[in-house]
C-alpha cells in the first residue's frame, strides 16, 4: 500500500485529499513557527548578544546574503567528499584484489609442498 493510498480513502475527491494533507501538516508547521517566535521573543527580550544566541531573523538574513559564499564551500566540500569516496573505494578494491592474489598463491603453494606425489 502506497503513502497515497494511505492519505486518502478510495474515491476521496482532490479536495478532500488536499484538505487531509493539511490537516496532517499543519500541527508540526505552526509547532516550528512557534518555536521560532519564541526563540526570536526570547533573545530580544532578555537582550542577548548576537554572538551568544543569533536572532532567527539575524540568521535568516546573514543566510541570504552569504548565500552565494555558502554555495561554493558547500560545492567544494562535497566535491572533497565525493574524491575521498572515490579514492577510498578505490584503496579498498585494490587491497582486496591484492589480498585475494596473496591468499590464492599461498594456498596454491601450501597445498603442493603437502602433496608429495607432484
Amino acid at each position: 500500500m502506497t503513502a497515497a493510498q494511505v492519505a486518502a480513502p478510495p474515491g476521496a475527491s482532490g479536495l478532500a485529499r488536499i484538505s487531509r494533507r493539511f490537516r496532517d501538516l499543519a500541527p508540526p508547521a505552526l509547532l516550528l513557527v512557534g518555536l521560532l517566535a519564541l526563540w526570536e521573543i526570547t533573545v530580544r527580550g532578555l537582550g542577548l548578544k548576537q554572538f551568544i544566541l543569533p536572532r532567527p531573523l539575524a540568521i535568516a538574513e546573514a543566510w541570504v546574503t552569504y548565500l552565494p559564499e555558502l554555495y561554493a564551500a558547500a560545492r567544494y566540500t562535497f566535491l572533497e567528499i565525493l574524491a575521498g569516496l572515490i579514492i577510498g573505494a578505490t584503496a579498498g578494491i585494490v587491497i582486496g584484489v591484492a589480498y585475494l592474489l596473496v591468499r590464492r598463491r599461498r594456498s596454491s603453494t601450501l597445498s603442493r609442498r603437502a602433496d608429495p606425489a607432484r
